[in-house]
């Protein structure tokens, strides 16, 4: 778990910093004291993987059947969406 303390400075024309100590402020500033707490597992980077085997003839049936499949394992996933799939048969 990462904890940082500080204090957010905020003008009165919307501009505002961070700042780790107390400090001075101006007259048009307000200083708001700020605790944030962030898992270890946002800073983490998923690994992707997949494992995609087809046998047989490609036809329609198996391109939606194909489609079907991943759109349910991704569906299972909740930082994981799916935005497009394209399956392109090669002619021969």
């Amino acid at each position: 778990m990462v904890k940082v303390k500080g204090n957010l400075i905020i003008n009165s024309r919307g501009g505002c910093r961070f700042v780790k100590n107390r400090v001075g402020i101006n007259w048009d500033e307000v200083l708001m004291a700020i605790n944030v707490e962030i898992p270890d597992s946002v800073f983490k980077r998923p690994i992707l993987e997949a494992n995609i085997k087809i046998d047989g003839e490609l036809n329609q049936k198996l391109d939606y059947e194909l489609k079907e499949d991943l759109n349910n394992v991704l569906e299972s996933l909740p930082n994981i969406h799916l935005t497009k799939i394209n399956i392109i048969k090669e002619d021969d």
